[in-house]
């Protein structure tokens, strides 16, 4: 692309240098909360060795976060909805 004379493209960096020990081709299993949480240990030990920046490991932690959040509230929706089911059997 450089031969068009766009000099301005962005760098491409491999998965491997950027992110650490994590690759977009590995499958990451999240899940569940216990998942997002071993991501998040992962995380934190890339960014304390310098694996990754810490920039992107707080962004990629606010994403974990939000996720298992949301796995979460899926859980309780759920739970909540066998019991209402349940409180209609009743009646």
């Amino acid at each position: 692309m450089a031969e068009n004379g766009n000099t301005n493209l962005p760098e491409v960096i491999q998965a491997n240098e950027q992110m650490g020990s994590h690759s977009p081709r590995s499958r990451l299993r999240l899940g569940t909360i216990r998942e997002c949480r071993r991501e998040l240990a992962k995380l934190y030990v890339d960014a304390r060795c310098g694996a990754i920046e810490t920039a992107d490991a707080t962004r990629l932690a606010y994403l974990l976060t939000s996720l298992a959040n949301l796995i979460r509230e899926s859980e309780m929706e759920e739970r909540i909805e066998a019991l209402e089911t349940k409180i209609k059997v009743r009646r």
